[in-house]
């Protein structure tokens, strides 16, 4: 599998009150293996 993601970006509020926590994040890859932690 591959994956690509460009320019990724997120942001948290509205107007003059919110903030950017991802700005711009480039990700490439061609192996991904994802895990679900089921211990609660």
């Amino acid at each position: 599998m591959y994956l690509e993601v460009k320019g990724l970006k997120k942001s948290y509020g509205e107007g003059g009150s919110y903030i950017q926590v991802l700005k711009g994040i480039d990700v490439c890859g061609n192996t991904w293996s994802m895990h679900r932690n089921t211990n609660s």
